[in-house]
């Protein structure tokens, strides 16, 4: 079962992979992102330790189309997505892409889409949705 999340920022708001960590770290979470990567150029797998075992997600630095950002009620206010994938149904492949994405959104100052249920998560309430969703995460698979 695959999942996707998606990450709307400003081009200019898009942090270097060790302002990144920091954050992850800041927020508690036992997580630590590859770091020797280009998030703007980045495109395909990146590797993640969760709680000390090796995983990861695909992942997309993208720039949206007009039509996405009407839809999205966004146009105007952002330049790109991240898109984070996860393939496999594995529980730590999607708290790495739920983790990494939501501390993404926090200082980046985006906006979270979770194309699955449908919500829309703005940067102050990113860090919170994510830990709420853990717990889930883990029960259902």
């Amino acid at each position: 079962m695959s999942h996707d999340l998606l990450v709307y920022l400003r081009d200019c708001d898009m942090p270097l992979p060790m302002t990144w960590q920091r954050g992850i770290r800041e927020e508690g979470f036992p997580v630590e992102l590859y770091n020797d990567f280009d998030p703007r150029l980045m495109t395909g797998f990146v590797p993640v330790v969760v709680s000390g075992r090796t995983t990861g997600f695909e992942y997309f630095y993208l720039r949206p189309s007009d039509d996405e950002l009407i839809e999205a009620g966004l146009r105007g206010k952002v330049d790109r997505s991240v898109l984070f994938c996860t393939h496999s149904g594995q529980t730590q492949e999607l708290i790495a892409a739920l983790i990494a994405s939501s501390v993404l959104t926090k200082i980046s100052r985006g906006v979270l889409v979770d194309p699955q249920s449908g919500e829309c998560i703005e940067s102050d309430k990113a860090i919170r949705w994510a830990k709420s969703r853990m717990p889930r995460i883990t029960l259902d698979r």
